[in-house]
This record gives structure tokens, sequence and C-alpha cells, in this order.
């Protein structure tokens, strides 16, 4: 039997984890995702040693970067926006998580905060703030996403030809515009054929 893939799930650490109401407190849903996938989780915090993090980071197959707080607009050479929130210290975790990703050639997969992580690592920026666009997860907000039908994406979630649209949650407040897209990264779906965002979310 071949081995289970080791992926690597960044996580929120303690202090942020009891500021976050109940449906964010605890990232198990994603490592129970990668088990049913047929990976091997391999969590890790800010709160984990250098070692920890060394041997995690050296011997992963894949990353996985959930949702969260917002990422520090200083990442992207940007003041705050007073409604944002940040958690540096996980902003420096996966800043670390995705160079060692890269220089290992393992797939990255962001959800939420961790797409917008990949897009400001790799030298995009993100929309602070979008107004009526925070909502609690009891009540999220459904939008359509259009997709590119030429895209892997669609190819994947279509049963027998490219998936065109779907519909999907959010509780964000951050979006990524297509003028904020970094080098090298292209878009598989956006909120609107012609509109201003890309995607976004606070958590996810």
């Amino acid at each position: 039997m071949l081995d289970r893939p080791r992926i690597v799930v960044t996580l929120h650490g303690p202090e942020q984890a009891a500021q976050e109401e109940p449906t964010w407190a605890s990232f198990d849903t994603y490592l129970d995702a990668v088990r049913l996938a047929g990976g091997d989780p391999v969590p890790l915090d800010p709160t984990a040693s250098d070692t920890e993090r060394r041997e995690a980071l050296a011997t992963m197959d894949g990353l996985l970067l959930p949702g969260g707080a917002d990422l520090d607009p200083a990442l992207y050479g940007e003041e705050p926006h007073p409604a944002v929130a940040v958690e540096g210290e996980r902003d420096d975790l996966e800043l670390a998580a995705w160079t060692a990703a890269r220089e290992l050639g393992v797939p990255i997969f962001g959800v939420c905060r961790g797409f917008q992580a990949i897009n400001v690592f790799s030298g995009g920026r993100l929309v602070q703030h979008l107004d009526g666009h925070d909502s609690p997860t009891s009540a999220p907000q459904a939008h359509p996403l259009h997709l590119d039908p030429g895209s892997r994406l669609a190819a994947i979630l279509g049963e027998t030809e490219p998936l065109r649209r779907t519909e999907v949650n959010s509780y964000h407040h951050q979006a990524v515009r297509p003028d904020d897209l970094a080098p090298g990264l292209v878009a598989s779906a956006r909120r609107r054929r012609a509109g201003r965002s890309v995607g976004g979310g606070r958590s996810g």
C-alpha cells in the first residue's frame, strides 16, 4: 500500500481561536476532509516549535491554507483599513509554509483566506473591505460564481461538460480584483463576468 500523502494544514493559534465564533473556533472539518480524500493531515499552528515546523515543512507532500483572520496589509504595502483584523503570527507561519512548498514543488490549496494568502505571497494585493459583505456564519451570503469553461476547475466540477456557473456561500469582506492578481496567477472563476472581484474571504 502506498503511503498516504502528508498534507500540512495551517491553523490559527489558541488566542485567535478563542476570539472566533464557534463555527471558526475549530478546523477539524479541514483535517477530516484531508483524511477523506486519502491524505494524512499534519496540523501546524503558530505555537509549534521551530523543530516541529522544520520537520513538518520538510516532509510535506502538499499544503492546505484554510480560512481565518485577515492578512496584514503591510504584506502588500498598505495601511490597514479599520475593519481589518489580523493574526500576525499566522501570517509568518503561512508565509514560511508557502515558501517551503514552492521550494519543494508540492501542491498548494488555499480556501478563502488561504486563497488570498497565495495571491499576496505571490506579489498580489487585496481589496481590504467591501461594505455589506461581512456576514455571520448563521446567515451566509450566497452569490453566483462564473467559471472559465476552459479551466481545470470547470472540468472538475462539471459532470458531463465544463461547468460554467455555480453558486457559493461566503462570509467575506475582502476580495481580489483582476488588477490585484499576482503575476503568474490565473483566475478560474469570478463573482461577476465583468466584475471587479475574482474572490474574497475573511474566513472560509
